[in-house]
């Protein structure tokens, strides 16, 4: 177990490194991937054209494949089928969609009646298209970046004339699509003289438009309903469309059907599902936890980057991370406060390409490449003569103050980011501590349909077979971790639509109260509840990455999931490794919380807090939490205390003073007491009554807070008055047959409420119990004054200290008035019980 030490050799500054031994997947299993549904696309009244092609060599025509690899060729027969055709493209990484879709592009190119649109997500992608298509492969092709360089105000007409009649256009989907971005409010009027000229262009000389969208999943925020005028302008002119991607999502299902609209409704869906890549493509891959939160201002937790540097130094090195600013801290001498970067000696000497969105570098095929913005687009393969690539992926710390990462889209992001390796090397995966295991549903199998056959795939062929996560890592670091049940991700459109439905049912009345208004007043205030396709492209997909690990909530348990069950095609497990600071870790689960303190609290102590006060008993418990010398892996010795909360880390201040911990803590303390009853506060308050009593009768000394003593001793007197008073009120009915009118709180004397308020005010202040516990003692009495405070009052006492039902159906009618009396249910008083006092012995 090797440890690492920052440049400052302090005790925070200590990292161990523990291997964590697992066992291989041993069933073979379907790499997940999303798939469009083909049986609703159709229901909407499109036509889906061959929908689906199992994966079966013999399906394929041998001329085509090279190597596993799609040809041009065999895209060329397939489009071939329909003039007016939507050609959705979906395969996984590396298996040659771009060259493919390159060499089709070529071939129309030189058809006279063609005009090919070339659109992609990012300014970064037009860049590279243009240089292959145009300077790799010498097509006549625009680059409608070229615009920025004609000078504001000029008369660019001929400018546009001469643009227009290049046989390819390569340009952004948002530019096509008349989206300006997030910082200008309406799309530049050269852009859009621009598309109305090629339109005309078309229009006159009837050209064909072949339109290719490249990475589809990137663009969906394009398709949203202000913009898709502007698509279907070229409605008439467009005669096929490609869409490609390898990681489609559920958002793509509408913005497929609003591109097939420019091709009369026609879909044609080569779709095939993940294999592995060949064995010498495949990298080494090596996963490290990080069970410390790492990020721009705190890179120590990521010391192991220190070892991958200094062992590739003949290596060809790509470090992609989550945020700019960690790309940049990793690169600095010092950070914004002056804090040395402990990696800087390692890193200065790779003088790396720093590739962000404010930056206009581009990758380096033989260089080393640091940034965030090669996640899709690149291809890293072995460019430098006998270099090995080594490539390092920092996702980031997802936590609720901050998600905002080249990963926020989960899955997808994720795939791409690690498909960008097309050969063998190794690919160090850097991640913060997983919260939850992805274990499989024995339940999950989908039927996809196509023409008149039925493919069926369980999500794990043999669900008896496969063994859990739970089982394949060892228990110290599974123990705390939480079971999230796997769904395939062709489920998504389902599981979505149930979370749309039942939005739409609870704000049901309202929906049709707002609709009511419009169509019977003649209101018009612009409303109309979002349908299914704008819910899932606004937040559809989001909505599963934030609330699913399995889609990305919490990035690190999805990728340990997928790791250990070969879900990525290019990529083989060959290692986890474990770093943590030399601390100990205590961890808490907010839903098992008394259970965690059991756990953690030793025996000794619980013995001891049998005859403790309760704050007494707090106090011994914190500190023995405190003083654990026990890591995660089982390592002791003197070493400082770290809590997590759910996995996430938490200051020892903020667990100890929570509500929850404390509820907890007190939970404990009161099963040593064997205290629980129905009514825990009632009982509470009464046995702590009779002891404060008994101290008084007794003369007993005793240790702590007389004040808290009194307390006790004044209630026991409000008590003895409250309880004078409802006698008085009583009405028998007949023997030992009480009742009590409901009105009776309304002549409750105003210093019983008074001297409660002043006694509640005292024990919410001293006693520890009342003052943390969720079953706070009269929780609802501060702050009130004349009727409401005696209303309270009268409640809180009538619910400790007697029988007096508060069941309305048991409610009783006399005296000609109907259901206006409460029973007495047995004994008027709640006896002081006879047991152990919770503050004093």
């Amino acid at each position: 177990m090797p440890i690492f030490t920052s440049q400052s050799p302090t005790m925070a500054d200590r990292y161990i490194v523990t291997d964590i031994d697992f066992t291989p997947n041993s069933v073979e299993q379907r790499i997940d991937s999303f798939d469009l549904p083909t049986n609703e696309i159709q229901a909407d009244g499109f036509n889906v054209i061959f929908p689906y092609v199992v994966n079966k060599r013999e399906n394929w025509p041998e001329a085509d494949l090279i190597d596993d690899y799609i040809t041009g060729d065999l895209l060329e027969a397939y489009a071939k089928l329909e003039d007016n055709l939507t050609f959705v493209i979906d395969l996984q990484v590396g298996r040659g969609k771009s060259q493919s879709c390159y060499e089709l592009i070529e071939r129309y190119s030189k058809e006279d009646d063609k005009v090919i649109f070339v659109l992609s997500p990012f300014r970064k992608l037009v860049e590279k298209d243009f240089a292959v298509l145009h300077k790799g492969m010498g097509i006549s092709a625009y680059n409608y970046e070229s615009l920025k360089a004609v000078p504001s105000g000029e008369d660019y007409t001929d400018i546009l004339n001469e643009a227009v009649t290049k046989k390819v256009h390569i340009m952004t989907i948002n530019c096509l699509l008349g989206n300006p971005g997030e910082d200008s409010f309406d799309q530049s009027k050269i852009k859009r003289d621009y598309l109305d000229t090629l339109l005309k262009y078309c229009q006159e000389g009837n050209r064909r438009v072949i339109m290719f969208y490249d990475e589809i999943h990137e663009a969906i925020d394009n398709f949203a309903p202000q913009f898709i005028p502007n698509l279907m302008k070229w409605k008439n002119v467009v005669q096929k469309c490609f869409v490609l991607s390898a990681t489609f999502t559920a958002e793509a299902y509408p913005v497929v059907k609003f591109i097939a609209l420019l091709t009369r409704r026609n879909i044609m869906l080569l779709s095939l599902p993940r294999i592995r890549c060949k064995s010498e493509l495949i990298s080494r891959l090596h996963l490290h936890i990080v069970g410390e939160e790492y990020s721009s201002k705190e890179l120590a937790p990521l010391q192991y980057l220190k070892e991958i540097l200094k062992d590739s130094k003949d290596k060809q090195v790509n470090i992609l991370t989550g945020t700019k600013a960690l790309a940049y801290a990793l690169l600095a001498a010092k950070d914004s406060n002056g804090k040395v970067n402990p990696f800087f000696e390692f890193v200065a000497p790779y003088k790396f390409n720093v590739l962000t969105q404010d930056r206009k570098n581009k990758f380096w095929p033989t260089g080393n490449n640091i940034g965030t913005i090669f996640k899709t687009g690149i291809n890293i393969t072995k460019r430098r003569a006998n270099a090995q690539c080594v490539y390092v992926i920092i996702l980031p710390v997802i936590t609720t103050k901050n998600s905002s990462s080249i990963f926020s889209d989960g899955i997808p992001s994720i795939v791409q980011a690690i498909g960008r390796q097309r050969t063998s090397g190794d690919i160090h995966i850097f991640m913060y501590e997983p919260t939850h295991l992805i274990e499989p549903d024995p339940n999950a199998t989908f039927t996809i349909k196509y023409e008149s056959n039925t493919f069926h795939y369980e999500g794990y062929k043999n669900i008896n077979a496969y063994t859990p996560l739970v089982e394949r890592l060892p228990v110290w670091f599974t123990k705390d971790k939480r079971v999230e049940k796997f769904k395939d991700q062709y489920t998504s459109i389902s599981q979505l639509r149930t979370i749309y439905d039942e939005l739409k049912k609870e704000g049901l009345l309202e929906i049709e109260g707002l609709m009511e208004i419009q169509n019977a007043q003649g209101v018009n205030i612009g409303y109309q509840y979002p349908t299914f396709e704008e819910y899932i492209m606004e937040r559809g997909h989001n909505a599963l990455v934030k609330s699913k690990p399995q889609f990305g909530s919490d990035l690190s348990s999805y990728v340990l999931w997928a790791s250990l069950n070969d879900q990525f095609c290019n990529a083989q497990l060959i290692s986890i490794k474990y770093h943590e600071k030399d601390i100990v870790k205590l961890y808490f689960l907010s839903d098992n919380m008394v259970d965690s303190l059991m756990e953690i609290i030793p025996t000794e102590v619980l013995d001891k807090v049998k005859n403790l006060s309760v704050k007494e008993s707090h106090e011994l418990i914190q500190k023995s939490i405190g003083s654990r010398s026990k890591s995660a892996n089982g390592e002791s010795g003197n070493k400082p205390t770290v809590f997590y909360l759910d996995g996430k880390k938490v200051s020892h201040g903020s667990l100890f003073t929570s509500s929850l911990y404390l509820k907890a803590e007190l939970e404990v303390i009161a099963s040593t007491r064997k205290l629980f009853t129905n009514n825990i506060k009632a009982a509470y308050i009464l046995h702590s009554i009779k002891q404060a009593v008994l101290i008084m009768l007794q003369d007993k000394k005793v240790k702590g807070d007389m004040t808290l003593v009194g307390a006790y001793q004044r209630l026991y007197g409000v008590r003895q008055d409250f309880l004078d008073f409802i006698r008085s009120e009583l009405v028998m009915v007949k023997e030992n047959d009480f009742i009590i009118h409901l009105e009776a709180k309304d002549k409750m004397p105003m210093k019983i409420a008074n001297r409660l308020a002043v006694i509640a005010f005292t024990l919410s202040t001293d006693d520890l119990y009342i003052k943390y516990s969720a079953l706070s003692f009269l929780q609802d009495i501060e702050g009130k004054e004349g009727e409401e405070l005696r209303d309270s009052a009268y409640r809180e006492l009538r619910n400790i200290f007697t029988n007096i039902s508060t069941d309305r159906t048991a409610r009783r009618s006399f005296n000609n008035e109907v259901k206006k009396y409460a029973p007495v249910v047995g004994e008027l008083e709640k006896p002081l019980p006879d047991v152990p006092f919770l503050h004093y012995l």
